[in-house]
């Protein structure tokens, strides 16, 4: 059984915006993920957080700004204040305590940050690392 029911190919997205740039998650994500921001030292960070089943789960982070960060740098955006870095945060996610479908779901979720990575290296401010 679906957690989503059917979603759609083409979808323009939600706005996630930050002191550098806005960025788009899908729109069909709207009610079942939140995008929770914060600031963390001379980062803001982008996490996505669904709940499945009373469970909160944490699907991916982006995180942008001038301080390092763990994760993955996927490269390094020029801005008016200077370049900052960029980096994604995948969180690593166990089958256990998850039907197959529900499991097969949220990876599938976890690899819509592709889309977002796009858009990154679609921006011809950005520079792979």
């Amino acid at each position: 059984e679906a957690i989503w029911g059917e979603v759609p190919e083409q979808t323009q997205g939600i706005a996630a915006e930050n002191p550098y740039m806005t960025f788009y998650y899908p729109q069909h994500w709207d009610g079942r993920v939140e995008e929770i921001r914060t600031q963390e030292g001379g980062n803001t960070v982008h996490r996505f957080v669904t709940t499945v089943t009373d469970r909160e789960v944490t699907l991916f982070s982006i995180v942008i700004g001038t301080a390092e960060s763990t994760g993955y740098l996927l490269g390094y955006l020029q801005t008016d204040a200077g370049q900052v870095q960029v980096y994604t945060q995948i969180e690593e996610l166990s089958a256990e305590g998850w039907t197959d479908t529900t499991y097969r779901e949220l990876c599938a979720m976890q690899e819509q940050v592709n889309d977002i990575i796009m858009q990154f290296h679609e921006d011809s401010r950005f520079t792979p690392s």
